[in-house]
């Protein structure tokens, strides 16, 4: 068993209800859109439309992707910690 990957949950397990909910949910979406759209950006704006709490999740979001960048040193993880990086960064910089 490993730690699967944003790029491996993809789109799947996004409803409304348990893990799928969560903002480490969409923190692993969020840097899946990174990845696939080559733009932290499109990341940002995606917290930004599906998390109501954006704002007062922000902090948490940022540490969730400071923790997911860690996983550089997994052969598997190389590119989504980098995303994940970029991601927390791009997020500190947003403003209200």
């Amino acid at each position: 068993m490993r730690f699967k990957t944003p790029r491996e949950f993809g789109r799947s397990h996004l409803k409304d209800h348990g893990f799928d909910a969560t903002a480490v949910r969409h923190a692993l979406f969020a840097v899946h859109e990174t990845i696939k759209q080559e733009s932290a950006q499109q990341g940002v704006n995606y917290l930004k439309t599906e998390l109501k709490n954006f704002w007062s999740d922000r902090k948490k979001l940022i540490e969730v992707l400071r923790y997911l960048s860690r996983m550089e040193h997994i052969d598997h993880w190389a590119t989504d910690a980098e995303a994940a990086s970029t991601l927390a960064g791009a997020l500190e910089n947003t403003n209200g």
